[in-house]
């Protein structure tokens, strides 16, 4: 092959042009980038959703995701960017932490320790509806990017870790199952962004989902504003649902990408 090939006129050798090559090249690189925006996107994506789910999970989760198309139209009139809205969203989250911390210093006075857990409770949503609108809004003006995914992505663990710094430090709950409870957050999402990175769709996989944690821990605030320990073991309750849904995810990504131990 390799004489015959030195035989031909170069017009005739069977080799690539540079404008072939360029294209190819611009190809691998927009793969690249889309697989990178897609292992960093938020914890509501717009993908078709995967086993392993309860339907009635899913189907509500469409449904928030339509309601939301209407509260980015919203925020797009007002001049909102998904960047502004990610911020804000970070920014009441520490805010939910630092309201966490206040309630469990203000244990002593009732009146005192309801009014911090409330606002606690509502920072805590308010942040979570944050991180639902920047995705929304970001796929309405079409603006979602690599860049906005990873800064949305890792603006929400820093709420997750605060949060959970602020039950801890406010004495709200155990701190081994804070950490535990904390530990399973981090892990969930980062499990669906590297599976995802290898091309392994995670949507709606594991026992609870960010939106799922976020609605616990508020739920479980609320109770406590009549029995105290109830935030507790709703942490307790999300160590061991987090913890779960890491190895669920774990196991689901090794039969889907093939993987057999050795030996």
């Amino acid at each position: 092959m390799h004489e015959r090939s030195q035989l031909l006129p170069c017009s005739q050798k069977p080799e690539h042009s540079q404008d072939h090559l360029k294209t190819i090249q611009t190809e691998s690189q927009t793969t690249r980038t889309e697989r990178l925006h897609l292992s960093f996107n938020t914890e509501i994506s717009h993908k078709q959703p995967t086993p392993g789910r309860n339907k009635l999970l899913t189907k509500l989760k469409k449904q928030v995701q339509s309601w939301m198309k209407t509260e980015a139209k919203i925020a797009q009139k007002i001049g909102l960017t998904p960047n502004r809205i990610s911020i804000i969203g970070v920014a009441l989250g520490a805010g939910s932490g630092l309201a966490y911390w206040q309630a469990g210093a203000s244990a002593g006075n009732p009146s005192l320790y309801q009014s911090y857990l409330a606002s606690a409770v509502i920072l805590l949503l308010a942040s979570g509806f944050c991180d639902a609108l920047d995705g929304a809004l970001a796929r309405l003006s079409n603006k979602t990017s690599a860049a906005g995914g990873f800064l949305d992505s890792l603006l929400d663990r820093y709420v997750d870790a605060s949060v959970y710094c602020g039950l801890i430090l406010g004495g709200l709950c155990s701190p081994v199952w804070g950490l535990l409870a904390m530990i399973g957050s981090l892990l969930t999402s980062y499990a669906r962004a590297r599976s995802e990175a290898a091309d392994v769709p995670m949507e709606t996989v594991g026992v609870v989902e960010r939106a799922e944690r976020l609605l616990i821990l508020a739920f479980a605030s609320l109770v406590s504003l009549v029995w105290l320990e109830a935030l507790n073991w709703g942490v307790v309750f999300l160590a061991f649902a987090t913890n779960l849904t890491v190895l669920q995810r774990v196991i689901y990504f090794f039969k889907k990408a093939g993987f057999q131990p050795e030996g």
